[in-house]
Order: structure tokens, then sequence, then C-alpha cells
């Protein structure tokens, strides 16, 4: 076992399917299925989901459709969990079983529907796709708002003509194109 892949599997595992849950599936194994949370942790998390060519999400989603097609419901509720935390939302999900209903049959599209609603009502039925996120969201777009309407209405109210004009000249409009100089 490569312990550098070990270490980085457990730490994407733990990111991915929680802290609590992982802790409790290490230290629960025994000698039978030791070695496959060993080979699940260095294999799966640390080599390939520790892959940079795919980020978490994109991986959390693909599981979501395979997980859906081999009819896999204990670990289809464990990586729904996981996509939320990785920031696959509600809409996504939805989006990603009803590829699987077309693909795979509607049998299993219904069935992952299914297990998301469960899932969702555990977790709470809005849950942000992590935990500051949405509050990030929020204090960004007000500050954003704010920000930029001050600076719009200092640019609607100020007097473009009036600081442009030499000092001493007055100008008067005559329609939209024209601008005569009144000294």
């Amino acid at each position: 076992m490569d312990k550098d892949t070990y270490e980085r599997g457990l730490e994407i595992r733990k990111s991915v399917l929680g802290k609590e849950f992982v802790e409790r599936s290490i230290n629960s194994a025994d000698e039978f299925n030791k070695p496959m949370q060993e080979l699940v942790t260095e294999y799966c998390w640390g080599a390939v989901w520790g892959r940079e060519e795919l980020p978490h999400k994109t991986r959390s989603m693909l599981n979501l459709a395979m997980l859906s097609a081999l009819n896999r419901p204990h670990e289809l509720k464990m990586h729904i969990r996981g996509a939320l935390r990785n920031g696959v939302t509600k809409a996504e999900i939805r989006e990603i079983f009803l590829q699987v209903a077309i693909y795979c049959g509607v049998p299993a599209g219904v069935d992952s529907f299914r297990t998301a609603q469960e899932i969702f009502k555990e977790e709470g039925a809005e849950r942000p796709p992590s935990p500051c996120t949405r509050a990030l969201q929020i204090i960004g777009l007000r500050t954003i708002i704010y920000r930029y309407q001050r600076r719009l209405r200092w640019f609607l109210e100020f007097d473009w003509l009036k600081a442009m004009r030499p000092q001493g000249e007055s100008y008067s409009f005559d329609g939209i194109t024209e601008c005569h100089s009144t000294t």
C-alpha cells in the first residue's frame, strides 16, 4: 500500500462522505473487510478521486448516474450526500436522474428519485451545496449591488457638462445632436 495515496484518499473520502461516516467505516472494519476499506481508500479515493483532471463535483455527478444505473441504493445514498457537499444542486441531481430514467430505464430513475427525496428530507430540503456558499453568495451579491448602486447614483447625478466645460462658459442644447456655446 502506498501511504501517500492512502492518506490523500482518506482526506478526500472524509471531505466527500463525511468524517464521522468514514471513521466509523474504518474503525468498524474487522480482519475480513479491512483489506476492502484500505483498497477503497487508496485506489478509489486516493488514486482516482485524487486526480486533478476532473473536479469533485463532476466526479460526484458521474457517480450518481453510475450508481443509479447499477441499482446500488446504499452507495447512492452516500453519494447523494457527498454530491451535495461537493456543490451539486438539487436541480442538477434531478437532471441526472431524468437522464438515468431515459438511458437506464424508468424504474432506475424512479428509485433514484425516491432515494434522493429521502436524503433531501433527512438533510433538510433546501440544503446549500456547502455550509458557507449561500451566505457568501448573499453577502457578496448585496455588497456588489450596494457598491455599484452608489457609483451609479453618483454617475447619474453628476453634472457632466458642467464639469467638462471651461470655466466661465455655459452651454445650451438645441435638440439631441447640437450643443452651442453661449459665450
